[in-house]
């Protein structure tokens, strides 16, 4: 029994067993993981795994130097600490890495959707992965916790749906925004679909669409409400307008994270009315019903 666990813990690779739960020889200095399973999961956890990854590498450095850094530290902290990972690495071109890896995970800063750039601060990191990999020899069969397993499926799946979401949020609003935080793109979108004209100033906006604002949506301008929506028979857009000096009445369904608010304008003509929907979360809709509210009482013509 001796003698087999003896061979079990060889360091011939430099590696022994792992059952992925940390480093259990002192021979063991890095961490390998496959590099599609390192690609994939960063992607699907929006660079969280890359920490995981930094964790467990300074864990095994930790254990096999005996010496007393952070491993948490120096993951939470990882631009700062990749350039001495590198090091040990002996990776000659470890500058340039690190300013790559520095300027991808400063990029989350940027406005929607260029901030999704930043899901590639994986990228400069793959060198050191394959480095890593290279030490390890047969990855597979050395670290249990480099292969893919069945608790990577639920993780992948819950990820995945977070970057789609997040996606997704990034290039169309998912709420009531106000018109300064529309992107030049989408306020184009607008003047091509003749919802709002030159000169007009977009004060609040919503639209319900997942992929674009083009198929429906609803504007307060300085002049007026607009909703716009696609005709389900001739597939051609409608514009609803009614300027708010002839709103005579807002009537409100409020929603919920689950049930639009419905809102209905009533006009000084009888014929003069609009329905449409506002995203359900109650502050953004209320937000958009005040400034109705205050520019009708402002402007209304009391009628004869």
């Amino acid at each position: 029994m001796l003698c087999a666990m003896s061979e079990i813990a060889s360091p011939s690779s430099g590696f022994p067993a792992d059952d992925g739960l940390g480093p259990q020889s002192n021979d063991v200095q890095f961490s390998p993981v496959r590099l599609d399973k390192f690609v994939l999961m960063s992607i699907l956890t929006l660079g969280l795994y890359e920490f995981v990854w930094f964790f467990r590498n300074w864990r095994y450095v930790k254990q096999a130097e005996n010496s007393d850094i952070w491993p948490w530290a120096r993951a939470l902290f990882a631009p700062l600490w990749y350039y001495a990972l590198l090091k040990r690495l002996d990776y000659s071109n470890a500058a340039i890495l690190v300013v790559g890896y520095w300027l991808l995970v400063s990029l989350w800063r940027l406005p929607d959707p260029y901030w999704l750039v930043s899901t590639l601060s994986f990228l400069p990191l793959v060198p050191a992965v394959q480095r890593i990999n290279e030490l390890a020899g047969d990855v597979d069969a050395t670290v249990a916790s480099s292969r893919w397993r069945w608790r990577n499926l639920p993780i992948g799946l819950v990820g995945g749906l977070a970057v789609l979401f997040a996606s997704l949020d990034s290039f169309v609003p998912s709420g009531v925004v106000r018109g300064e935080q529309l992107s030049t793109r989408e306020r184009a979108i607008l003047h091509d679909l003749g919802v709002v004209v030159e000169g007009e100033t977009i004060l609040y906006f919503y639209s319900p669409g997942l992929l674009s604002i083009r198929g429906e949506g609803v504007v307060a301008t300085d002049l007026g409400v607009t909703a716009y929506w696609t005709d389900p028979t001739s597939e051609e857009l409608v514009n609803g307008y009614l300027p708010y000096e002839r709103i005579t009445s807002v009537e409100v369904s409020p929603g919920d994270a689950f049930e639009f608010t419905e809102v209905r304008l009533e006009g000084v003509d009888e014929q003069e009315w609009m329905v449409f929907f506002l995203s359900g979360d109650l502050t953004g809709d209320q937000e958009f019903l005040d400034e109705v509210e205050r520019r009708r009482s402002a402007m209304r013509i009391q009628p004869p």
